[in-house]
């Protein structure tokens, strides 16, 4: 320290201060010179901490340069008396020059990314680094809490900052899930930004998401179990904690689900009780930030689940999400490409949720059912069999298609349940002139009609047989265009996420066999010939082969948002 403040007294600061206005700047360079000097000791801060708060008045922008100073010290590493003084400084310099408040908030928002050596990322697990952190982040939120009692716009001006100072979308999983973290814990005290917390959350996991595709994720896990395979002791019975995904996005991307559906769980949950109220309420802000960001966006695989998990709390919650999901549909204000995002998510949804009971999904088909018969009835018969102009048709029906292939068990286990699906009049759908049969999927369409045959609730022979010999290899055509002319999804495709499925596995439906096993048994070569083509029997072997380790193969994870896995 230099010798010039090595002795210095709180009341030296107020004179170098006016030093300072009269032109000497020597000591005044020193002063601000020691807040940045690591070897600074605790004595000196105390000190010039309480000079400042005994003249805070003069502390107007001609020393913005000592703000600014104050602002960039590491005072959360300090002892507790620094601590407590460097907070009742910040306090009084707010109340008593209001626009210091952004900078100060910035200060603050910005600590709630702790900041960490490339050299300790591997020491963040360890009990010390975690618990100085979290002993800091409690100093800001007292520090922030206080702040807003002062001055209540500051929980406005706090909007811009948090969506300003996220940290880099490459940072280390625990460094953005302490950030997001401590944005959630802002809302326990300022509720109103939670909408706003939610947004800049759901906003980064569709970053982190898109990023991340299911092909990618297995590919790195697959590697990974097979490497650790030869090293576990099976002999040995123990808890093992999970470990980092291997793919950087996706730990990450994991990290802050579960940070997000915990929050959920917590906010509509106390000691195991619904808290209806709070439910019905965050429900409502999740919906919203899913229509202005996740149905918009394409290629995202696991952000969508958070709808998916609060679904699960009621069964009103699940009505609110299907009426919000097929009013899009429905609407033609909405463009195709958002009309039939909208429809897959609600098929998805029905087919993989166990808790969408029976009456909501008669319901959805019985929408379905007739808002086609209605299309079809009102087209002229010189319509042409386009996407172009139809693609909102074949998505609806596509859909219908799915939710049968995946509900047709418990639809048709009763006799009353076989009668209501037979009114559908499904042969009237799949023989129409759209031939909506030709636009779907092929692994789709194949298990549809092998189920309708079955149980004769259509038969489409005909159909699928013209569909074939129409289907003529060309070069220069698109593959993707060949196996997916919908550029079909199904947004609720299997979680692979390692720490955050837990929310959700209880709560999913696999797909209960096979293509195969579903619709070709006792069945000849020859009619297998008919209606399962290579291009089909490949697609089906490459999801079969795509399973994670460890996890029952799913023959209906038809691939991920956008696209679909192809050989």
């Amino acid at each position: 320290m230099s010798q010039a403040l090595a002795d210095l007294r709180s009341y030296d600061v107020l004179v170098i201060l006016n030093e300072m206005k009269e032109g000497k700047s020597k000591r005044y360079n020193l002063l601000l010179n020691q807040f940045s000097n690591p070897q600074t000791s605790p004595q000196f801060y105390m000190a010039a901490l309480q000079g400042l708060k005994d003249c805070v008045s003069v502390l107007r922008q001609e020393f913005d340069a000592v703000v600014g100073t104050l602002l960039k010290m590491d005072w959360l590493k300090q002892t507790a008396e620094v601590i407590t003084l460097y907070k009742a400084l910040i306090l009084d310099l707010i109340a008593a020059h209001t626009y210091y408040l952004n900078p100060c908030l910035r200060m603050i928002v910005l600590s709630f990314t702790p900041k960490i050596l490339p050299s300790d990322i591997d020491k963040i697990q360890g009990d010390h680094i975690r618990t100085a952190n979290e002993q800091a982040f409690l100093h800001l939120h007292d520090l922030l809490q206080s702040l807003s009692k002062i001055v209540p716009m500051a929980t406005r001006a706090l909007i811009p900052l948090m969506a300003e100072c996220q940290p880099y979308l490459k940072k280390s999983a625990y460094q953005q899930e302490c950030y997001f973290r401590n944005l959630l814990k802002i809302t326990g005290y300022a509720p109103t930004l939670r909408s706003t917390v939610l947004t800049i959350i759901i906003d980064r996991l569709m970053k982190l998401d898109v990023c991340a595709s299911r092909e990618a994720i297995q590919e790195a896990e697959e590697n990974t179990t097979e490497a650790q395979m030869f090293a576990m002791d099976l002999n040995e019975e123990k808890i093992v904690e999970v470990k980092p995904m291997q793919h950087a996005e996706a730990d990450r991307l994991d990290q802050i689900m579960h940070l997000l559906l915990y929050y959920i769980h917590f906010v509509c949950y106390e000691k195991d009780e619904l808290k209806w109220t709070e439910c019905k309420t965050i429900f409502r802000e999740l919906l919203t930030v899913f229509d202005k960001i996740v149905v918009k966006t394409y290629a995202s695989s696991h952000t969508q689940f958070f709808m998916f998990y609060i679904c699960s709390f009621n069964d009103l919650l699940v009505e609110g999400f299907l009426d919000y999901l097929w009013k899009r549909v429905q609407n033609p204000s909405h463009g195709m490409v958002f009309r039939q995002a909208s429809v897959a998510y609600m098929a998805s949804f029905i087919a993989r949720a166990k808790y969408v009971n029976g009456s909501s999904v008669t319901a959805c088909l019985d929408l379905l059912v007739a808002w086609i018969h209605n299309y079809i009835k009102n087209s002229s018969d010189s319509v042409k069999v386009d996407i172009e102009h139809h693609g909102t048709f074949y998505s609806v029906c596509q859909a219908l298609f799915y939710i049968l292939v995946f509900r047709h068990k418990e639809l048709l286990a009763s006799s009353k349940g076989v009668k209501r699906v037979q009114g559908f009049n499904l042969q009237t759908i799949v023989t129409c002139r759209l031939n909506p049969l030709k636009f779907c999927l092929p692994i789709i369409a194949n298990t549809f009609v092998s189920i309708a045959r079955i149980h004769q609730l259509a038969f489409c022979d005909t159909v699928m047989e013209k569909n074939r010999r129409q289907h003529l290899p060309i070069a220069a055509q698109d593959k993707m265009m060949q196996h997916n002319p919908l550029d079909s999804f199904f947004p609720f495709d299997p979680y692979i996420l390692t720490r955050s499925k837990d929310f959700i596995t209880e709560l999913y439906q696999e797909f209960e066999g096979n293509v195969m096993e579903e619709g070709h048994e006792g069945m000849e070569d020859e009619e297998l010939d008919l209606y399962e083509h290579k291009e089909s029997a490949s697609v089906a072997m490459a999801l079969s082969a795509s399973s994670l380790p460890k996890s029952p193969p799913d023959f209906m994870m038809y691939g991920t948002s956008p696209g679909f896995h192809h050989p």
